[in-house]
């Protein structure tokens, strides 16, 4: 839940492929409103890490990562 995000003791940050099934993508913009940094990967699924590893890299990158 976005509570229990926002309670976590390390920064959390959510990559969020548009395309997911799993997750819907209400739920990463619920994240977001409650000030969790969301980005939202177009055209991505739910393991966008496997999919597309550098696509990752470069959102990493993006944020100072």
């Amino acid at each position: 839940s976005p509570r229990r995000v926002r309670e976590c003791a390390v920064p959390v940050r959510v990559y969020h492929g548009e395309a997911d099934r799993v997750v819907p993508l209400d739920f990463a913009k619920k994240l977001r409103r409650a000030g969790v940094p969301v980005t939202l990967l177009p055209q991505a699924g739910h393991a966008v890490h496997l999919e597309d590893p550098a696509r990752v890299l470069l959102a990493l990158r993006e944020a100072g990562l």
